[in-house]
């Protein structure tokens, strides 16, 4: 439904108004629109004396779709406010709207791109034109007004969040859709050359936005410094067609070369570029922190440590399986040492480790970043129990390959899309001896069978409480609806602590940052 949104004023003036080449006269301008806009409905916003003075020109047309909406002078923010109400209260959800600020007040213009910001968001309103039929400027023009369209100005409003969003906190999936939206249409790239170019250099300058964003959620700080470079190069190559066809942009593109410039490294994984590189992950583990991006910040700074040794050690930084395995076991060994625990697997980095002269305060900072990083990577680890037990689904595709599976069954998604792919859950949280997979799993034939379930969970506490005076803790916050359900109905009749791990849920489809895990009051059983 498109609605026409147009203000009068006390003083009527026939004008001739040029539009698209056409000519239409009109006493108001919402009379000369009523000739050339396509249109469901018109609301025209008129005072007491406006009402009385000038639309009754636009009743003579006779229309039903005309209809007056009585607002307040505005001489105060009040009677404003109550226009704005007015206003919104108006239009539905998913109209498209052509304002008019030809006449009124000149506060007018300044409240319409309120109203307008506000109902794109609000009501997800298209702004389908913003005109102003400029009376004025027919005085040097044989008498003929022409009638500007300033809705490219309200892309303002779009492009500040979503650049803001970029630089504040690494998301740049709004800007790069923005950039996406100005790329020429098929019309004009058959019908126009220089179109051809103009959609190369867009689609370059949204797909590095695209990519770094990427690199930064999944703490990717090599590819970071690949694609910031990448992300230099691109705007700068784009800047003519982000001119011409992005304006607001154009002016906002130095803050984000200034945000994400410093982190701009070619050929990153370069011997001779090491030492730069572990520079610039100690400069983007400031930067999570200082957007409280915690848990890449922890993740990150736990690579770094292993990352800064392995240089120092000479072993291979991005070797996983050989380099940087040694220097985790080293320190791991440490961690053990100072516990006085019985080592199980040697390093050839042991001795390296062992004579540094600052080697307690990196098995210090060691274990209290493993610590961290293992309470963020599940949801409801942070209970540092001393033994993990799981429950998963049986079969060739249940979940137990996530507990169990070997090299790495886990996947992180984007849509349908495998972002990344990871070891089991007990292996990416360290558990250790802390599990054991042949006592502490309990597999499920069908997951969506409420009396199996049930009956396995409840079986399995009951023989822990029989035979360990243990605290037992349950967090039923993964799973099928049925597992949860069944664990929690075990857990309350075999009377353990319940937990739940929750967040503010903007998303309903997962719990994601923010994350806490909380008991659940379950007195009521003994109701």
């Amino acid at each position: 439904m498109t609605t026409i949104i147009t203000f009068l004023g006390i003083q009527a003036k026939k004008t001739t108004y040029s539009f698209n080449g056409q000519n239409y006269d009109g006493e108001v301008f919402a009379e000369a629109l009523h000739q050339f806009c396509d249109y469901d409905s018109m609301l025209v916003c008129v005072t007491d004396e406006a009402k009385k003075r000038t639309f009754p020109i636009l009743e003579k047309l006779e229309d039903k779709r005309i209809q007056a909406v009585e607002i307040p002078i505005g001489k105060t923010s009040d009677e404003m406010w109550k226009t704005f109400q007015t206003i919104t209260e108006k239009v539905n959800e998913n109209d498209c709207v052509i304002f008019d600020i030809t006449h009124g007040l000149r506060s007018l213009p300044f409240l319409v791109f309120l109203f307008a910001a506000y109902l794109k968001t609000a009501k997800k309103v298209t702004i389908k034109a913003i005109y102003y039929g400029a009376w004025e400027l027919g005085f040097s023009n044989n008498g003929i007004a022409p009638v500007i369209d300033l809705s490219e100005f309200i892309g303002i409003l779009d492009w500040l969040p979503a650049t803001e969003r970029f630089i504040e906190i690494g998301d740049g999936k709004p800007l790069a859709d923005l950039l996406k939206k100005e790329m020429p249409s098929g019309a004009e790239l058959r019908d126009d050359i220089s179109a051809r170019e103009l959609k190369k250099h867009l689609e370059k300058a949204s797909k590095a936005i695209n990519s770094i964003s990427l690199a930064l959620s999944l703490t990717r700080p090599t590819e970071t410094m690949e694609q910031a470079t990448k992300l230099e190069e691109a705007l700068k190559e784009a800047a003519p067609s982000i001119a011409q066809r992005a304006q607001p942009f154009s002016i906002l593109t130095e803050k984000v070369v200034q945000q994400y410039g410093n982190f701009a490294l070619e050929n990153p994984r370069d011997d001779s570029q090491l030492v730069t590189n572990l520079w610039l992950q100690l400069e983007m583990i400031q930067w999570y922190s200082d957007k409280q991006q915690l848990v890449q910040a922890v993740t990150l700074t736990r690579e770094w440590i292993v990352s800064v040794l392995a240089l120092h050690f000479e072993e291979k930084i991005f070797d996983n399986k050989d380099g940087r395995n040694e220097v985790e076991k080293a320190l791991n060994n440490g961690v053990k040492i100072q516990a006085k625990q019985p080592i199980n697997t040697i390093s050839r980095c042991d001795e390296k480790l062992h004579s540094l002269p600052n080697m307690v305060d990196f098995i210090n900072y060691w274990v209290l970043i493993s610590q961290l990083r293992n309470d963020f990577a599940l949801v409801g680890m942070n209970l540092q129990p001393d033994r993990v037990i799981f429950i998963a689904s049986d079969g060739e595709k249940g979940s137990k390959s996530q507990v169990i599976g070997e090299g790495t069954p886990c996947e992180v998604r984007r849509g349908a899309e495998v972002i990344e792919r990871l070891p089991n859950i007990p292996t990416q949280l360290e558990l250790g001896e802390r599990f054991q997979k042949q006592r502490d799993l309990i597999l499920v034939q069908n997951p969506d069978d409420l009396r199996e379930s049930y009956i396995k969970i409840h079986d399995f506490i009951s023989n822990l409480q029989s035979n360990s005076s243990d605290e037992i803790m349950a967090d039923y916050t993964g799973g099928t609806k049925s597992l949860s359900a069944s664990l929690a109905m075990a857990a309350i009749d075999c009377g353990i602590s319940l937990y739940i791990t929750i967040a503010a849920r903007d998303n309903l489809i997962k719990v994601e940052q923010g994350q806490v895990t909380r008991k659940v009051d379950t007195s009521f059983r003994s109701c």
